[in-house]
């Protein structure tokens, strides 16, 4: 079965999270890249990460800087997925 979509975020060389917009799972305003509270290195981090995932093949979702869908699969709906 091929993966729909990923949760991702960035670290440094030692695998430490940098500064993002907010923490993972964050569903506040602030889990959103246009947010207007988002400024300084969190919001160039979420940028680049939203930047280098397009050039991947993955299409962002508007309402989480983390989370972004595989161009290159049809979703399915949860119900019709076999497990």
């Amino acid at each position: 079965m091929n993966g729909q979509c990923v949760d991702v975020t960035l670290t440094d060389m030692e695998g430490n999270d940098i500064p993002m917009p907010s923490a993972f799972d964050d569903f506040t305003e602030k889990a959103r890249l246009d947010c207007l509270l988002t400024t300084g290195e969190a919001r160039k981090n979420a940028e680049f990460l939203r930047e280098i995932m397009i050039k991947a093949g993955f299409t962002p979702y508007d309402g989480e800087w983390w989370h972004f869908y595989d161009r290159n699969v049809t979703p399915a709906r949860y119900s019709d997925l076999q497990i």
